[in-house]
């Protein structure tokens, strides 16, 4: 019994729960989601891997995006001229600079890793919050990105995700199974982009459970489910591959007299 609760004692050392991942990093659990999705930390499990209820993640790599950025800090202290800002604040910024889509802290990080934005001061809070980007450094970040989506007349995730009306996982689901095109960006950033006529094509092909289900007066998931139990499948949705939103092939609920199948109200 001793040594069991030993081997116990020393697997549950080994990762941090999704509350303590948020208290380690500072910030909230979307933003831990984001991490996930930018690759910027990989679940030991969880919803959308395995299958687990909750999430774990690993301590070493959860220490390892702090310790990653600490050593991305340029040396000496900034000028009494230069303005910084967290990201968090860089993040509200961008909503006025990108397209009118809102780049995540998440995606700010992962800016910072990949050398695209540097990080030039350490303030006195704790977790993602304590680190200082050069205002000017991040301005020009956004004018790069704007330039590059004007030149490849594509959009990156974020403002896809608003474009299409679906939650980021599932974006990235469909691109990861080859279901939405996504290519990288000419400057030879990591980012990918997806092109207008993608969107436009996915809008045309595909649509939101959601979008149809409140004709019948009725929920996504219940509309969802009763279009599985006749032999509709969704291409993405919890049951698929985890996203939150049940999504359908358009041609698919062609097939079935929907008005008859759901008896709506005239």
């Amino acid at each position: 019994m001793e040594e069991d609760s030993v081997k116990q004692y020393r697997k549950d050392s080994e990762y941090f729960k999704l509350s303590e991942t948020r208290r380690i990093l500072n910030v909230g659990r979307t933003t831990i989601l984001d991490l996930v999705r930018q690759g910027l930390l990989e679940p030991l499990r969880g919803p959308t891997f395995r299958r687990y209820s909750n999430w774990r993640f690993s301590r070493q790599q959860v220490s390892g995006i702090l310790l990653n950025l600490h050593a991305k800090v340029r040396a000496g202290i900034p000028s009494q001229n230069q303005e910084t800002i967290s990201f968090h604040q860089a993040a509200r910024l961008s909503c006025c600079k990108v397209s009118y889509a809102r780049l995540s802290v998440a995606k700010l990080v992962k800016a910072v890793i990949d050398n695209e934005i540097r990080l030039c001061d350490i303030g006195n809070e704790v977790g993602l919050k304590k680190f200082r980007l050069s205002t000017e450094e991040v301005v020009a970040f956004f004018d790069r990105m704007l330039r590059s989506q004007k030149e490849n007349d594509a959009f990156y995730i974020d403002e896809a995700v608003r474009l299409l009306r679906v939650e980021p996982q599932t974006v990235y689901n469909l691109v990861k199974r080859g279901i939405i095109n996504a290519v990288k960006t000419a400057n030879g950033s990591s980012e990918l982009m997806i092109s207008r006529t993608g969107i436009q094509a996915f809008k045309a092909t595909y649509i939101r459970s959601s979008k149809v289900s409140w004709r019948f007066k009725i929920s996504p998931a219940e509309f969802a489910n009763t279009l599985m139990s006749h032999g509709i499948q969704p291409i993405t949705g919890p049951t698929i591959d985890g996203s939150r939103q049940y999504v359908f092939d358009r041609s698919d609920l062609r097939r079935l007299n929907l008005r008859e199948l759901f008896k709506a109200p005239d």
